[in-house]
């Protein structure tokens, strides 16, 4: 373990990350499965029970979401959302799928995918990453969520938290102009 707050600070972001990504994924999920318990509940605890929505495949996550905009006649601006949430999954995967993680100083890490070489595979190259980058990539992945949540409150009759009716915050078309808010009470 480091002494040096900065460096844990970088490993925190790349697990921040990852934890920030596997939200965005699980609210589309969340979004589908409640979508079909409400419609079809039988079929879906059936299809449940036998592990068939456990896990969407990431690459169909975007279309989903895009599909369940439109069941739900919700009137979120997903333009940019396939392209960022790939963006988003390049560093995550960068990150999750790493075999080392060297810190270069306390703004740059450099991220090695495998410690083996071969004659028949090409040789792999590091790939850095900067703090803003990081930063970046989190707050991208809070608006894939802040979508997938739009998205999946447009599908519910009413929303509440702790007994509090509350509505979620339609997101910016932009997620560089997003202002991190993703709800409030009525």
């Amino acid at each position: 373990m480091t002494t040096d707050p900065c460096a844990d600070d970088m490993r925190v972001l790349a697990l921040t990350l990852i934890s920030s990504f596997s939200r965005a994924q699980d609210a589309v999920d969340g979004a589908a499965r409640g979508y079909f318990e409400h419609r079809v509940e039988p079929m879906m605890s059936w299809l449940d029970d036998r592990g068939a929505t456990k896990r969407i495949r990431d690459d169909h996550r975007p279309e989903l979401l895009e599909l369940l905009k439109k069941a739900g006649s919700c009137d979120a601006d997903l333009d940019l959302y396939g392209a960022t949430y790939r963006k988003v999954k390049a560093v995550r995967d960068n990150i999750g799928h790493s075999a080392r993680i060297e810190l270069l100083d306390h703004d740059r890490m450099r991220l090695q995918t495998s410690f083996f070489s071969s004659s028949t595979l090409p040789e792999t190259r590091p790939v850095n990453y900067g703090r803003v980058a990081i930063n970046n990539r989190i707050r991208d992945a809070e608006w894939l969520l802040a979508q997938a949540m739009y998205v999946s409150a447009s599908l519910a009759a009413k929303l509440f938290q702790g007994g509090q009716e509350i509505v979620v915050i339609k997101p910016t078309a932009d997620p560089r102009d997003w202002t991190g808010e993703l709800m409030r009470p009525v």
